[in-house]
């Protein structure tokens, strides 16, 4: 299947911007380009974002290696394998339609999961809970940052970035096992991811200069807002 150039361009420039949050935050890709590119060229989702995702997942893992903490990333790792599983049965059996509505959903509970008072602490069965909500949603729809962002949330900025680096590529490589063996990425999705790597490592190049410079308050509230924006468009979209 053939794209229009018009459509590849709004691909390139949504998982640009994607990986730039990604890269500055440690996570977001999905969440900014997902919706985007669903509505332009659904057939690449969720394989050809989760690939991008792996991706830059492994170029801000290198950066911040040093601030892993492996037993955290094992217990969300325990629950992200039956997820991921009941994730792609979600997508084998899920109309496009109810698809949209899915992942428009899941990017406003994002949101206001951001907004909560709630904080929610990082331990085993918090760790668990969130990697089996993000199994499901990371495999059906590409996004699977927001349950662990919350749960991770009140550790340093360079520990979030950290763990939800690595936690992304080992996940990434379970949710592509998976939707390969039920037919579900294949030399499409493949194809067109590989042919947007050149924007996640321009958005990852952009990212590394713009950390040590930019007010990560102001992130916050720029990503809550395209969040919105992207994830009621998804809706209105699949209504």
């Amino acid at each position: 299947m053939d794209f229009t150039l018009l459509e590849l361009i709004t691909a390139f420039v949504a998982i640009f911007f994607g990986a730039l949050v990604q890269g500055t935050i440690g996570f977001g890709l999905a969440i900014v380009a997902a919706p985007v590119v669903y509505l332009v060229t659904p057939e690449l989702v969720p394989g050809s974002i989760i690939l991008m995702g792996m991706l830059i997942g492994s170029l801000t893992a290198k950066r911040s290696i040093h601030a892993v903490k492996l037993k955290e990333i094992k217990s969300a790792l325990m629950g992200r394998i039956p997820g991921s599983l009941l994730g792609a049965l979600l997508l084998a059996i899920a109309s496009q339609r109810i698809m949209g509505l899915f992942m428009g959903g899941s990017v406003l509970f994002a949101v206001l999961a951001s907004l909560s008072p709630y904080k929610v602490q990082a331990n085993s069965k918090t760790l668990f809970s969130a990697g089996l909500l993000s199994g499901i949603m990371g495999t059906a729809s590409s996004i699977g940052g927001p349950p662990m962002a919350l749960v991770m949330q009140n550790q340093s900025g360079e520990r979030i970035r950290a763990n939800l680096s690595v936690y992304f590529v080992v996940s990434a490589v379970i949710s592509l096992s998976i939707l390969a063996y039920s037919g579900q990425f294949g030399w499409l999705q493949l194809k067109y991811g590989l042919l947007f790597v050149p924007c996640v490592l321009a958005g990852n190049l952009v990212a590394r200069k713009l950390v040590p410079h930019v007010d990560q308050a102001m992130i916050r509230k720029a990503l809550l807002v395209l969040c919105s924006i992207a994830g009621i468009g998804a809706i209105v979209a699949a209504i």
